[in-house]
């Protein structure tokens, strides 16, 4: 349930930061036919990947294109890719999305999600959404989405945790980044 929320406001988030850009900017609906404009991509699951890769030739191609920077292609180690107009075979956004119902101050990444955000060719479009504060019954604690770009040169300590030999995880103190853009979110009462 956290994490539809936090990719819907990720979506959403991301839309509202185009459109401030000046791009014309839409989430992809595969029931939609696909315009030239910015689009944001769910790439949270394999599905989601085919059916942007059906609908859109320049998703295929850029998602092809990071497949040569080791990305795999239906498990690509982040949730949510933009695209700006024009033929660039790089993304605009490779983000990859944290939720939480608190603050969380330690959230972790999966092997795969870190290996993709440190890979030298891939770093400048790698970003890190933390949302959270995603529980209704915290009054006192608004919603809110920080941004992290590039959170492998971001962050001061990083420690790698190997649980078993098939997963090793990356923990994250959220507060130590360098660098991030914060946003506190609104709450509208439920009529």
């Amino acid at each position: 349930m956290l994490n539809l929320l936090g990719m819907d406001i990720t979506m959403a988030y991301e839309v509202i930061r185009l459109r401030r850009k000046g791009f014309t900017a839409q989430v992809f609906d595969p029931c939609e036919p696909v315009s030239d404009e910015t689009l944001v991509f769910d790439v949270s699951t394999p599905a989601a990947i085919m059916a942007a890769s059906t609908a859109s030739p320049r998703f295929k191609a850029v998602l092809e294109h990071l497949g040569s920077c080791d990305v795999a292609p239906n498990f690509p180690g982040f949730d949510v890719m933009t695209l700006a107009p024009g033929n660039s075979i790089w993304p605009e956004r490779m983000i990859e999305l944290k939720s939480s119902g608190v603050q969380a101050r330690i959230q972790e990444m999966t092997w795969n999600e870190w290996k993709t955000a440190q890979h030298s060719q891939v770093r400048p479009y790698f970003y890190l959404y933390l949302v959270g504060n995603l529980r209704a019954d915290l009054p006192n604690a608004p919603p809110f989405i920080r941004t992290v770009h590039d959170p492998f040169a971001n962050l001061w300590n990083t420690t790698t945790t190997t649980e078993t030999t098939v997963r090793r995880t990356v923990q994250l103190n959220t507060q130590e980044f360098d660098a991030a853009e914060e946003l506190t979110l609104g709450v509208f009462p439920e009529t």
